[in-house]
């Protein structure tokens, strides 16, 4: 069986420490560099990329980081949001893959976009390593770094790479930026999730935007183990039911609760090990129908999903997301 903390409290203390100084929603983290040598072929829209072309990357961070050990901490970075510039091609990271931040030892130690999700092409990027321990980070939250501009050194070099056909772009790099975010987020998380078969707690994050008359906001669970079957559940009431049902994780919502278990809402999480919806806030599912949102009100969300113990097949929960809609 997966290891059960040994005191709530201490669940709770650290769930505190992370919302309070490790989330890094708004974090937009800017890329620029040019290619300093070609080999092999690239898949479109990069199979014309030559030495001398301009790079740029894009990539923001969503949610609180995933604690991978005492040392490393690790962020998603948002697939609906960022691109890959080459050249005259460019990709948007969605259809590129997920993606993460790396901090290791309280330092930027690569950002990297993953394999794809679409077409069977493998494509990924990786950022070299930036050294900033112990004078710009002093702690895993990336925020501290918004408005700085690093130049090398203590970085120079990147890489993108397919696998299929195979190629290889050389990256010399200019500079990182760290910005303050442009797309819009959502929410606040709260309760905690327990361990599942990937030894992650599996999170939530809200993009968009928390104003009903928009009705543009997403939901994304991330940190679930690759190829899980999940959907994602809505109440009005938050709630705590520790492994309901003989669940190996921890339900976060109370009240009346809705599945989105429609056309399309049953997911599939992938290589990426994430799923993700957008909300139609004129039709949320309750027990009793759909209903709409109101401004004013608080809806609280979670995602269910495949999970396994020792081999043996069981589920699990990501933690909360409350949404405060105006």
């Amino acid at each position: 069986m997966l290891p059960i903390r040994p005191s709530r409290l201490a669940c709770l203390a650290t769930l505190v420490f992370l919302q309070s100084v490790a989330l890094a929603g708004d974090v937009r983290i800017e890329v620029t560099g040019i290619v300093n040598s070609a080999a092999g072929t690239l898949p479109a829209p990069f199979d014309s990329a030559a030495a001398g072309d301009p790079f740029e990357l894009v990539v923001e961070v969503i949610g609180q980081p995933d604690m991978v050990s005492a040392t490393i901490w690790e962020y998603p970075t948002a697939l609906l949001v960022g691109f890959v510039r080459v050249g005259s091609g460019q990709a948007s990271t969605n259809t590129l893959g997920s993606g993460t931040v790396n901090l290791q030892n309280e330092a930027i130690d690569a950002i990297t976009i993953g394999s794809p999700i679409d077409a069977g092409v493998g494509v990924a990027v990786a950022v070299g390593t930036i050294d900033v321990t112990g004078t710009l980070l002093s702690g895993p939250d990336l925020n501290a770094l918004v408005g700085q501009t690093l130049a090398p050194p203590p970085f120079g070099t990147g890489v993108l790479l397919s696998t299929s056909p195979p190629g290889q772009l050389d990256l010399t790099l200019t500079e990182i930026r760290f910005l303050v975010g442009t797309q819009p987020r959502f929410g606040t998380n709260y309760c905690d999730a327990e361990l599942n078969a990937a030894s992650r707690e599996a999170a939530m994050a809200g993009l968009g935007s928390a104003v009903v008359a928009s009705n543009d906001a997403r939901l994304s669970a991330y940190n679930l183990p690759t190829n899980a079957f999940g959907f994602f559940l809505g109440s009005r009431a938050s709630g705590f039911a520790a492994m309901p049902g003989g669940s190996q994780g921890n339900l976060c919502l109370g009240g009346s609760i809705g599945r989105f278990v429609g056309p399309g809402q049953i997911q599939n999480s992938g290589a990426s090990g994430r799923i993700d919806l957008q909300l139609d806030l004129t039709s949320l599912p309750t027990p009793n129908g759909l209903v709409a949102a109101a401004p004013g009100e608080d809806w609280y969300f979670t995602a269910w999903y495949r999970d396994a113990v020792g081999g043996s097949p069981t589920s699990n929960f990501a933690d909360g997301r409350r949404g405060d809609f105006q």
